[in-house]
């Protein structure tokens, strides 16, 4: 498996979509047992995590590489700070946020704390407010569509049975 750094623009469109992506935005995402706000005041700071988190990983899979050397933008990289810049003007497309965040995850996931880290916990809270603003998803029923709902059979089948 390969994996780059991302680029500033990447880490932008993310924390941009965690900010923007409707009307209210994605407010916080939990981690180690609390909550990590989202807004202005901490998009400078979400973004430098997430690209920390991603060179960690692309510095785990090619250890012999330098910051300089890292697959993925020359010149630039977490160690050159962030702050956070809106160049949008309109709600990103939830379709589009969670495939960023499914790139960004595939570079950033090489190291074993992956699992454990904020930046994950970051996509996870995102990825799951972007597919509740999918086309149809407030329209859908909550469940098995009713046209699909069966009756339980009369008789309880075998397998059944041995339960």
């Amino acid at each position: 498996m390969s994996a780059y750094l991302v680029s500033r623009g990447h880490i932008r469109y993310l924390v941009e979509a965690a900010l923007h992506l409707d009307q209210e935005g994605l407010r916080h995402y939990w981690h180690d047992g609390r909550s990590h706000y989202v807004n202005e005041l901490t998009a400078d700071d979400l973004g430098l995590m997430l690209w920390t988190e991603c060179a960690k990983s692309v510095g785990a899979r090619y250890p012999n590489d330098g910051p300089d050397d890292l697959p993925g933008p020359i010149g630039d990289g977490p160690r050159f700070g962030y702050v956070h810049v809106p160049v949008w003007h309109h709600s990103p497309v939830p379709v589009a946020v969670l495939k960023a965040i499914r790139c960004y995850e595939y570079q950033t996931c090489e190291h074993a704390e992956w699992e454990s880290s904020a930046a994950k916990a970051f996509c996870d809270a995102l990825t799951h407010y972007a597919v509740s603003r999918l086309p149809g998803y407030d329209s859908a029923p909550w469940g098995c569509p009713p046209e699909l709902e069966i009756d339980r059979p009369a008789d309880t089948t075998p397998n059944v049975r041995r339960f």
